[in-house]
């Protein structure tokens, strides 16, 4: 359901992703960076890139996925990263 309301929602004037000059509305993951930017899950880079060919860190993808759960509460101390 979200992903048809970003969808209908982009074919108005007013897309979430037009003012990024790097953001092409016919690529294959046009949706789902719109759906991420009108979600408030993702930001562009500045004020008109976004960067979709860019390096993802692994800090990065854990605070989107943080977000994207509805930030729950953490428990726990002493995080190690694996490498």
């Amino acid at each position: 359901m979200k992903k048809q309301i970003v969808t209908i929602f982009c074919r108005q004037a007013d897309c979430p992703s037009k003012g990024f000059t790097d953001l092409k509305q016919d690529t294959w993951y046009h949706d789902s960076v719109d759906y991420v930017l009108s979600f408030g899950f993702m930001k562009g880079t500045s004020a008109t890139t976004f960067d979709p060919n860019g390096d993802t860190t692994r800090a990065a993808m854990a605070w989107l996925l943080y977000r994207m759960a509805g930030f729950p509460q953490v428990t726990g101390s002493n995080f190690r990263s694996p490498t």
